[in-house]
């Protein structure tokens, strides 16, 4: 049996009060593998379509200096910032989330639907080759920045590679992220997962 599209908090995918699904789409991969970029690509085009949502990149959400050393990444204080956003983003309208970030495991994936009240989410890993990767991050980041970058982008790439857990997994070395974005949304659209509304 294949697992659903979306992971889901109850069988019914997570029927709330108001009759809609809250969905959470995770666009996730190495440092330099298009995130933010092909998130706000999956935007414009769900803006094209008219569909609800709110784009957040959770780099913004969660830097500060110093950081505890508990969480060099910064992800409690992302995650409690984004709880906010999506609250009024709710109030706002929107019924589906999407967020790049760096998601290493299924578990953290999971732990950030829960915490946001989501009633179902789905994980897009984007991977692309090192030599991609690096010309990336080198167009962006410089001195101290560029060292960081490039081997975090390096470990995750290799981390990331022999994942199985993501619902979707897709390249970018030669995809622009319009092109990537489609196939996102033609993904979902062929698993019948598009739609905001639950029916009876």
């Amino acid at each position: 049996m294949t697992e659903p599209l979306y992971r889901a908090k109850a069988c019914i995918a997570g029927r709330n009060e108001t009759g809609m699904i809250h969905k959470l789409i995770l666009i996730s991969g190495p440092v330099g593998v298009g995130k933010t970029t092909t998130a706000s690509a999956l935007s414009d085009a769900f803006n094209a379509q008219s569909r609800p949502h709110c784009l957040v990149d959770l780099d913004g959400l969660r830097y500060t200096y110093p950081r505890p050393k508990d969480d060099r990444f910064g992800m409690r204080l992302g995650l409690k910032n984004l709880g906010a956003v999506w609250a009024n983003a709710k109030d706002a309208g929107a019924t589906t989330l999407i967020v790049a970030s760096v998601i290493e495991t299924r578990a953290e994936a999971d732990q950030m639907a829960q915490a946001l009240a989501i009633d179902a989410w789905f994980v897009v890993q984007l991977m692309a080759d090192v030599p991609t990767l690096m010309t990336r991050v080198r167009g962006r980041e410089s001195g101290e920045s560029l060292l960081w970058h490039e081997a975090r982008a390096k470990e995750l790439a290799e981390q990331m590679s022999g994942n199985t857990w993501p619902d979707l997994q897709l390249d970018t070395s030669r995809e622009a992220p319009e092109k990537v974005a489609a196939k996102i949304i033609t993904h979902l659209a062929s698993h019948h997962h598009d739609t905001d509304e639950i029916n009876d």
